[in-house]
């Protein structure tokens, strides 16, 4: 560029300045005040009450389900309804007691294959569903397959099955399951809860258990409107008590303020200057 080009480049810049841009302000951060004790507990307390509420919720539904596939293989005529593998029974008799009692509930749940020790629920040979422990295991041979002997913890009772008998002994398919679970007492309750009354005040209970904490906050909110009511009237009764009749008001009528008379100004001859004076002698002469 020549010399002449760039002196006309900075005229038109210094007749036309571009603006400047505007500065950004400085973003001031905002110091959030410090959560008291009894707000962190608060918060603390809502956070386990969530958790605890996410808990039951999914036992409640898993509950709902497995009562449900219960009713159902009870109404297609299984003796031990099952799901996921699981069964609950209530024992009948004390022939496994002192260790299960009459009353109790069990829950079974179905092995692969079961050892010496094991308490098992079965079938016998006669369509009665028992519950004892294996006493004896008879190994799987070429002869015969592998199959168990039992006998109930009662002090007295005989083995379930004579020694030399294997075929009178226990098969793999004949067995529901080893015990797993057991509740005192529990066994009332169960059979309450697989009966379709039950199912629906287990529901019932259920939900009303999810919604307790709404429950609780509109009773709570509610307690509080009434106070908020009360105390209102309150105050308003002791407003009306403290009111002064009209009659006593004395009505006092604001004196008018009186504005001060602006003097006069007393205007001043104007002197008459001395040229003029003489002109009018002059004349008269």
């Amino acid at each position: 560029m020549s010399k002449s080009q760039r002196k006309k480049l900075e005229l038109e810049k210094a007749k036309n300045p571009q603006p400047e841009e505007p500065k950004k302000e400085e973003e001031v951060s905002e110091v959030k005040p410090k959560k008291t004790k009894k707000e962190i507990a608060k918060l603390v307390l809502n956070i386990v009450a969530k958790v605890l509420l996410g808990i039951f919720s999914a036992i409640l539904i898993f509950c709902i389900i497995a009562d449900i596939v219960f009713l159902i293989k009870q109404s297609r005529g299984d003796k031990v309804p099952t799901f996921l593998g699981y069964a609950n029974l209530k024992i009948e008799t004390g022939s496994m007691s002192p260790t299960i009692n009459a009353g109790d509930l069990i829950v079974i749940h179905a092995q692969g294959e079961y050892s010496k020790g094991d308490v098992i629920t079965f079938e016998t040979k006669d369509g009665k569903t028992v519950t004892h422990r294996i006493i004896e295991v008879y190994e799987k041979s070429l002869i015969r397959e592998r199959c168990y002997r039992t006998k109930g913890d009662y002090v007295g009772n005989s083995p379930d099955q004579a020694g030399t008998d294997y075929d009178n002994w226990i098969k793999d398919d004949e067995i529901y399951g080893r015990v797993v679970f057991m509740a005192r007492n529990g066994g009332n309750i169960i059979e309450f809860f697989k009966s379709p009354v039950g199912m629906f005040v287990f529901l019932g209970l259920g939900i009303f258990i999810l919604y307790l904490p709404s429950i609780i906050k509109f009773i709570i909110i509610k307690i509080k409107k009434e106070r908020l009511k009360a105390q209102i009237k309150a105050l308003e009764e002791n407003k009306e008590k403290v009111e002064i009749p009209e009659k006593d008001i004395e009505v006092k009528e604001p004196k008018k303020e009186v504005k001060p008379k602006q003097e006069k100004q007393v205007k001043e001859p104007k002197k008459q200057s001395k040229g003029k004076k003489t002109k009018q002698t002059k004349a008269s002469k």
